[in-house]
């Protein structure tokens, strides 16, 4: 499930409206998401916990929530 992480957002299940919020962000696909982490995605300029909330639901289907936790 982790190849998951390189699939470039537009190609995920998610809205268009979120597609369009992480490339806002220099998203390109899941693997840029969690590499900040949950502190650096709500400190990123244009982070929305609306279109966040949709991520996390694509990340928990497929069992890959456990990748946003960061050690602090």
């Amino acid at each position: 499930m982790e190849e998951m992480l390189l699939i470039p957002v537009n190609q995920l299940e998610l809205s268009t409206d979120c597609i369009e919020n992480l490339q806002s962000m220099h998203i390109s696909n899941l693997h840029d998401l969690v590499k900040k982490g949950w502190q650096g995605l709500r400190e990123t300029d244009g982070f929305d916990y609306i279109r966040f909330n949709e991520v996390v639901r694509l990340l928990t289907k497929h069992d890959l929530i456990h990748l946003l936790e960061r050690p602090s």
